[in-house]
């Protein structure tokens, strides 16, 4: 203080007056301050800027890579589509081949033209509300006329006959085989390569002996041979030549009767019908009898599982369980 003070009283004496003294110092101290803010705005405006440039370029440097990335994504999309094409292209090629050696080889064992048949599959499927049943008898011993046993005209009448009430729900193609089977689960399948996907029932009598039984291929509207189920439904025991007509003839029937009940039930949740529209010789069989107690006795714990029963209203599954209350397969 006393060094500024000695400045003054030296300008003072020269005539210069403290208030401009004071104010060029003033000056001097603010506007040092001045450039050394504007020094600093300018340094923070430069820093800014950079890092406005710095975000820019991380930016398109993110976009590059964004736009890479999904140049690569769609580049492996489109080569998983092709190879996709390629495996659809393969599977469809393999399965014409499979087709014409099929043809060729003569392995389909219906009298009805492959095309036709594919033709009635077509229209069946786009015009019915309810796929009716597609019914056929193999042509076996039991039901030609080998030994004189059957014919096969003969018998195809005669059980149509028996089954009119049911017709409508099912067909029953008229004397379908060509020639007599050689192999029932070899030409099942040979049905099925054709016929996948058509709810179908093949039932092949034959007999061992003095025992009568009934074989049967069945599927629904699953495709391939997964979906076939097939099994030896029944057997009969201790038949008389003179009785096998009659015996092969009804349990043919009561066949028919459960697999068509059975295929309404789990795929419509329609009412079961057969025990109430059985002939008389039919319940009077002690094995058919007890066929269809067990047949329609397992129906019952179907309809009884949550899992099916969530997916009928309640009134079907009312109709169901009366329909199941048949005291023909009781008595």
């Amino acid at each position: 203080m006393s060094g500024l003070s000695t400045i003054l009283e030296t300008l003072q004496g020269t005539g210069c007056s403290p208030f401009f003294i004071t104010s060029a110092m003033q000056s001097a101290y603010f506007g040092n301050k001045a450039r050394k803010h504007q020094a600093e705005l300018m340094e923070a405006n430069i820093e800014f800027k950079e890092r406005m440039q710095e975000l820019k370029n991380q930016y398109q440097r993110q976009r590059i890579d964004e736009q890479a990335s999904f140049r690569r994504e769609s580049y492996e999309l489109g080569r998983q589509f092709l190879i996709r094409q390629t495996i659809i292209q393969n599977q469809s090629r393999r399965k014409q081949i499979e087709f014409r050696d099929f043809l060729n080889h003569n392995y389909w064992p219906l009298e009805t033209d492959v095309y036709t048949v594919l033709d009635m599959q077509k229209d069946i499927l786009e015009h019915k509300t309810i796929v009716p049943l597609n019914v056929i008898v193999a042509k076996t011993e039991l039901t030609s006329d080998r030994k004189n046993i059957y014919r096969y005209e003969q018998f195809y009448e005669e059980l149509t006959d028996s089954l009119r009430p049911l017709l409508g729900s099912i067909t029953i193609e008229k004397k379908p085989w060509k020639n007599l089977v050689q192999s029932r689960i070899g030409e099942a399948m040979n049905v099925n390569f054709i016929m996948s996907g058509i709810p179908t029932l093949i039932v092949f009598p034959y007999h061992m002996g003095d025992t009568i039984g009934i074989e049967t291929a069945y599927w629904s509207f699953g495709r391939g041979l997964q979906s076939m189920s097939h099994r030896k439904l029944l057997k009969i025991h201790n038949i008389s030549q003179d009785a096998i007509s009659v015996t092969v003839l009804n349990a043919v029937k009561a066949t028919i009767g459960m697999t068509r009940d059975a295929y309404m039930l789990a795929e419509y949740h329609l009412p079961v019908t057969y025990p109430d529209i059985a002939e008389t010789e039919v319940i009077d069989d002690p094995a058919l009898r007890q066929a269809l107690s067990d047949h329609y006795t397992e129906m019952g714990k179907l309809i009884a599982t949550e899992e099916f029963s969530q997916l009928c209203l309640p009134d079907e599954l009312t109709a169901m369980r009366q329909s199941l209350k048949s005291n023909l397969l009781k008595n």
